[in-house]
C-alpha cells in the first residue's frame, strides 16, 4: 500500500516492468473473457443510430490508419476513438468494476483497438497493455472512492482517460518517467459528470477518455510535459475531483479484473439484480400480477429507483421501466431501449403495479422482489450479484453466447466464430489488427465525404 506522494510512482514502476509470465493463466483467460465481451458491445453498438449519427460528421480519410469498428473506411484517429469508445457504451452492455466504481473496459479496449492498426501488435503485448491498463484504472478508482463518484464525477469518464493512456502508453513502451508523464496528461484532461446519465453525452464519454487517454500517450511519447504529480500535487486530479485519496493505493498485490460484474441486459448495471431476480420468478407465476414490490440497496435506488424514462437512454436508469418490460415479455432486449420508447397496456399495468424501497441492510448490487397475482399468492426472488456465480452473465459459455448474439447479426456467423477463437489464444495472434479486422462489414455503415491524408 502506497500514500499519495508515492502513488504515481508505484504506478509507473508496476506499469513498465509487468511481463506476461508475471500474468497467472486464469488471470490472462479472465482478461479475454472481458475483451471478447467489450469487443461484442461495440460490434452491436456500431448499428446504433448515434453512431451512425457520429460516423456521417466524420470524414473518410484515404490512407489513415485509423477505422471505425464494422465500417471498412478509414477515417481521422480522434474520430476513430471517440467513435468506437462510444460504440463499446451505447448499448449499456460494457462490464462494470465495483472495487473502481467503473465501466473501466470500454475506454480502455477502443483505445487499444484503434492503435493497433498503426503497426504490428502480438496478441501477448495486446493483453498485457490491456490489463496494464485495467489494473491502473482501477487502482486509481478504488483510492479515490467513494468521494470521486459521491461529489458528482462520472468515475468511468474521468478514471478512463487514465486507462486509456496507461495502456496505450505501455503498448508504445514508453520509459517510466515517460509513463508517469502520459498519467499526468490525462489527469488534466479527465473530465465527465453523472448528470448526463439518460442522456447522449454518457456514451460519448467513454469515446472522449479513449481520445484523452491516447493523446496522453503520445503527447508523452513526444516529449511533451505534464506538469507536476496529478495524484499528489494539491491541485492535482486527486485534490481536485475527491479531496485526495481516501484509502491507500494499492496495485500488484491482487488482480482486481477477476472482481468484475459482466452485464446480461443493455441497461444501468444497478437494475440488474431486480431485473435478474424478476426473470427467474416469471416463470413460476400463476395468474395475473397485481402487485410488485421491489427492495434494494439504497445507493441503487439513488441511482434508478424512481427515474423517468421519456427516452430510450433515460429507460435504462429506469428500474420501473426495466422491470415491467421483463415481467411482461420475459426478456430485456436491445430494442427495448430504441427511440421511442414502446409502452404497451400489459407493460404500462406492469409500471403503476411497481412498488420500489430502498433498504439500508441490503448490499449494493443486492434486490429482492415479491409478486402478487390475483389468485392472491405472492412469491419472492432475491439476487445479490456480488455474490451469487448461478447468474448467467458471470459464466463463460454465456459469455460466448453472448457475444454470439451481439456480432453475429452485424458480421455474421463465420466471421464472429473467428474472433472467437481466437481471442480465446492470444499467444497465437501474430497481429491483433488482423483479429479486429473481421469485425467488419461488407457495406458501410456510414457514409461521409473522402479527404486524402497528407
Amino acid at each position: 500500500m502506497v500514500g499519495p506522494n508515492t502513488a504515481l510512482q508505484e504506478l509507473s514502476r508496476w506499469a513498465t516492468t509487468l511481463q506476461p509470465r508475471d500474468v497467472p493463466p486464469a488471470v490472462m483467460r479472465h482478461a479475454c473473457d472481458v475483451v471478447l465481451d467489450t469487443f461484442g458491445a461495440a460490434i452491436a453498438g456500431s448499428t446504433h443510430p448515434l453512431i451512425g449519427t457520429l460516423g456521417a460528421l466524420a470524414p473518410s480519410v484515404a490512407g489513415s490508419p485509423y477505422r471505425l469498428i464494422v465500417e471498412q473506411r478509414r477515417v481521422s484517429m480522434a474520430d476513430a476513438l471517440l467513435i468506437n469508445g462510444c460504440a463499446a457504451q451505447v448499448h449499456d452492455l460494457d462490464e462494470t468494476n465495483l472495487t473502481s466504481k467503473s465501466h473501466a473496459a470500454a475506454a480502455i479496449l477502443p483505445a487499444l483497438v484503434t492503435m493497433a492498426g498503426t503497426g504490428r501488435v502480438s496478441g501477448v503485448d495486446f493483453m498485457t497493455a490491456f490489463l496494464v491498463g485495467y489494473e491502473v484504472q482501477s487502482a486509481i478508482g478504488r483510492a479515490l472512492a467513494p468521494a470521486h463518484g459521491t461529489a458528482g464525477w462520472h468515475s468511468s469518464s474521468t478514471l478512463g482517460c487514465f486507462g486509456a493512456a496507461a495502456s496505450v502508453a505501455r503498448l508504445l513502451r514508453l520509459d517510466p518517467e515517460r509513463w508517469a508523464v502520459a498519467m499526468n496528461l490525462a489527469g488534466t484532461q479527465a473530465a465527465g459528470v453523472k448528470a448526463t446519465f439518460g442522456s447522449m453525452a454518457k456514451p460519448l464519454h467513454f469515446g472522449k477518455a479513449a481520445l484523452n487517454g491516447v493523446l496522453a500517450a503520445i503527447w508523452a511519447e513526444a516529449g511533451i510535459s505534464g506538469g507536476e504529480d496529478t495524484l499528489a500535487h494539491p491541485a492535482g486530479f486527486a485534490q481536485a475531483s475527491s479531496a485526495g485519496f481516501c484509502t491507500p493505493l494499492t496495485i500488484g498485490a491482487d488482480w482486481v479484473i477477476q472482481l468484475n460484474n459482466f452485464k446480461t441486459f443493455p441497461c444501468c448495471m444497478e437494475c440488474h439484480p431486480a431485473v435478474a431476480a424478476a426473470l427467474r420468478l416469471r416463470g413460476a407465476i400463476e395468474g395475473q400480477i397485481t402487485s410488485v414490490r421491489v427492495r434494494q440497496s439504497r445507493s441503487a435506488y439513488e441511482l434508478v429507483g424512481e427515474r423517468g424514462f421519456g427516452s430510450g437512454y433515460q429507460a435504462k436508469f429506469s428500474l420501473r421501466y426495466c422491470l415491467a418490460q421483463a415481467l411482461s415479455s420475459g426478456a430485456l432486449p436491445m430494442t427495448a431501449f430504441d427511440d421511442p420508447i414502446i409502452i404497451t397496456p400489459s407493460v404500462s399495468a406492469l409500471i403503476t403495479a411497481i412498488e420500489i424501497v430502498p433498504d439500508e441492510r441490503l448490499r449494493h448490487l443486492e434486490a429482492e422482489i415479491s409478486v402478487t397475482t390475483d389468485r392472491g399468492k405472492t412469491s419472492r426472488q432475491s439476487v445479490d450479484l456480488t455474490a451469487d456465480p448461478a447468474i448467467p452473465g458471470m459464466r463463460e459459455d454465456a459469455l460466448e453466447e453472448k457475444f454470439a448474439g451481439l456480432a453475429e447479426p452485424v458480421i455474421g456467423a463465420s466471421r464472429s466464430r473467428q474472433i472467437l477463437a481466437s481471442l480465446r489464444n492470444p499467444d497465437a495472434i501474430e497481429n491483433v489488427a488482423d483479429v479486429f479486422a473481421l469485425a467488419t462489414r461488407s457495406v458501410p455503415l456510414a457514409r461521409a465525404p473522402t479527404k486524402a491524408v497528407s
